[in-house]
């Protein structure tokens, strides 16, 4: 929070004290600005939320795919923006779990493989379950996640391309929530990925 107010607050002085004539590219650059910190005080209270009802869930049976085409369909824009195929494998399937944790993980994986798609690449969100486990895999063929960040992607507030999310405005919570929700079912989660070749966010709950 720190960054972004020092950087409006120095603006704004600049501009009060006639240094800066205030032109529209400056105010627009301080309401940047103030939208970053209004995602992130967002972010932080979901964070509290989660900490504080220490995700109390509400299971219920539910089918997966209205699920992922709804999740889906919240990204079309961007989708359509940078000419991504996006591709929903997903059978006649149901699970029991919290849907609206669920939907939350999901939306949070797909927001992660649309902000680091590049134009023309493909996006697969795969769904399967057998006797035992249901498992969701959002892949991308994006940028990819390097050797070093790939260990902590899942910590709170840990960007791995810093310069690119401050651009998209992300902050490093999203893949922490979406843990801390598979945690409370359970299951697991996990990455895979290749710098240049893409990522794959993996999570398993287990039937029951």
């Amino acid at each position: 929070l720190r960054t972004p107010l020092t950087n409006i607050a120095s603006h704004l002085e600049m501009m009060c004290e006639g240094i800066w004539e205030p032109t529209a590219e400056r105010l627009a650059g301080c309401y940047d600005e103030i939208q970053r910190i209004s995602g992130l005080v967002d972010d932080m209270e979901k964070l509290h939320r989660i900490d504080a009802d220490q995700l109390i869930l509400h299971r219920s049976v539910f089918a997966v795919r209205p699920l992922l085409e709804n999740a889906a369909a919240m990204f079309e824009r961007e989708i359509s923006e940078k000419c991504i195929t996006l591709a929903i494998e997903c059978a006649d399937i149901s699970v029991n779990a919290d849907r609206d944790r669920i939907a939350q993980v999901v939306t949070n994986l797909l927001s992660n493989a649309v902000k680091y798609s590049e134009q023309g690449d493909r996006i697969t969100v795969t769904a399967k379950r057998d006797d035992t486990s249901f498992c969701l895999t959002v892949s991308d063929t994006g940028i990819g996640i390097s050797p070093d960040d790939l260990p902590h992607v899942f910590e709170r507030f840990y960007r791995a391309d810093k310069s690119r999310n401050r651009s998209t405005g992300g902050s490093g919570v999203g893949l922490a929530v979406a843990k801390a929700i598979i945690d409370a079912h359970g299951g697991r989660i996990s990455a895979k990925s290749e710098s240049g070749k893409g990522s794959e966010f993996t999570f398993t709950l287990r039937n029951e």
